[in-house]
């Protein structure tokens, strides 16, 4: 036993404790007990803090050490690794022996160092942050980061343990003297300093990564919108300014995740996806056919596959408004289709896209005006196989692109074209069979 006033008392320096045995109560006991007794402290003190200090001193426990913290026949607080992290809100975690493999470094002993690191979710305690180092199970270097200075903000989010056993095989001391920290001016300190500075910088970028892709997770599950593709499809400066609405939104506390969500989805109202380019407004068979390319920016392909996409539509109406005239129809060439089964002269066509247009009154609208919508249905059908279904398909897209014949923004108009041209042959009335020469 210990007597705390009989240290104190002792002149010579030499003090011998008193020694005494007790039979055990249970002999399959076994382990070590130390009790403090006749304390003086006037102010509370909390066991669950006593304890959580205690493992962060030491990093031995498991299942095979076994420490607890009793006080004043409370129940007992078994300290553990994971007692540290008490508190923490935790979202991260990296293992040490498989960060070896993802960092670039001869580090010679690199392989031997054990540990994790965990993040949370929001900032925590500063008693709470940083790595700390141990040597065989005793803390040798208190929390901290090791020098590692850049995006202080990420480490306030980070905390986490390293053992490093193989510090106690070296001959110089490599622990300072107040037991808290390495002497990194010894060599051997500064290169596992240099390795652990390294570690330090990949967990920046990691969880900066993790991070992001952890909040465009949480931000489409509470608004329902897939935000990160959703300004994709916006023009740069358009998609910078709503991704910075909707992540000030995101991040406002005095905001819920309703309120969030109302934020989200109004905005995605007023501006839905490819804003300026009206995706949204093109014809549905125009849009099955093209999205793959238009998705990828390939507005030359789009443009294509929606040309042929339509005149394949018209061959197939055609036929089936006139089957007596199928031989004909079937081997026609696109362009002379268009110029073919279209007519101004609706006793000619065999398909009509005005002939039954009524005014409100039910009147039919002059023959004039029909005739006009009619020739417009064949000029610009015969236009859009022309003008840029046939260039599409004989000349590099590339080549085109360079001397600005047929540009980008001409194919997204082009698009809008035959969109209007098939939502026309969609709403087109059945016109007289007749023959074709």
């Amino acid at each position: 036993m210990l007597d705390w006033e009989e240290i104190l008392s002792e002149a010579n320096g030499q003090y011998s404790p008193s020694v005494s045995f007790k039979q055990k109560q249970n002999p399959d006991d076994s382990g070590t007990r130390i009790i403090l007794s006749k304390l003086t402290r006037v102010s509370n003190f909390s066991e669950k803090d006593t304890s959580i200090s205690l493992s962060k001193l030491f990093n031995c426990f498991d299942s095979d050490f076994i420490v607890s913290v009793q006080r004043n026949g409370n129940p007992p607080i078994i300290l553990t690794r994971e007692l540290r992290y008490e508190g923490i809100d935790q979202q991260f975690e990296w293992d040490i022996e498989d960060l070896a493999n993802k960092i670039n470094s001869n580090y010679r002993s690199k392989k031997e160092l054990k540990g994790k690191i965990i993040s949370s979710k929001k900032p925590m305690r500063q008693d709470l942050r940083g790595i700390s180092l141990y040597a065989n199970g005793r803390l040798v270097n208190a929390s901290g980061f090791f020098g590692a200075s850049e995006a202080d903000h990420t480490f306030t989010y980070m905390s986490g343990w390293i053992d490093a056993d193989f510090l106690d095989e070296f001959n110089d001391d490599l622990i300072s003297t107040d037991r808290q920290s390495l002497s990194w001016d010894l060599q051997e300190a500064q290169n596992l300093q240099v390795y652990l500075q390294a570690i330090m910088k990949f967990l920046v970028k990691d969880w900066s990564l993790r991070r992001k892709k952890a909040k465009e997770k949480d931000d489409k599950k509470r608004s329902g919108i897939d935000i990160k593709n959703w300004v994709g499809t916006m023009p740069k400066d358009m998609g910078k300014a709503v991704k910075n609405i909707v992540e000030k939104a995101g991040k406002n506390p005095a905001i819920d995740d309703e309120e969030y969500t109302e934020v989200a989805q109004g905005l995605y109202k007023v501006m839905p996806e490819y804003p300026i380019f009206h995706w949204r407004n093109l014809h549905k068979q125009v849009q099955n056919s093209s999205k793959e390319k238009y998705q990828n920016g390939d507005y030359y392909g789009a443009l294509e596959e929606a040309c042929k996409v339509y005149a394949q539509e018209v061959r197939r109406t055609a036929i089936l408004k006139s089957p007596d005239c199928k031989n004909k129809i079937e081997p026609l060439d696109d362009r002379v289709l268009m110029d073919k089964v279209f007519s101004e002269d609706t006793t000619k066509a065999i398909l009509s896209i005005a002939a039954n247009i009524r005014r409100p009154d039910g009147v039919l609208m002059d023959t004039k005006t029909r005739s006009s919508l009619e020739a417009a249905q064949r000029s610009l059908s015969v236009g859009i196989i022309t003008g840029y279904r046939n260039p599409l398909a004989h000349e590099q897209h590339n080549d085109l692109s360079a001397t600005g014949v047929i540009s980008e923004q001409h194919c997204l108009d082009a698009l809008s074209l035959v969109s209007l041209l098939m939502l026309r042959l969609t709403d087109a009335n059945k016109a007289e069979s007749v023959s074709v020469d």
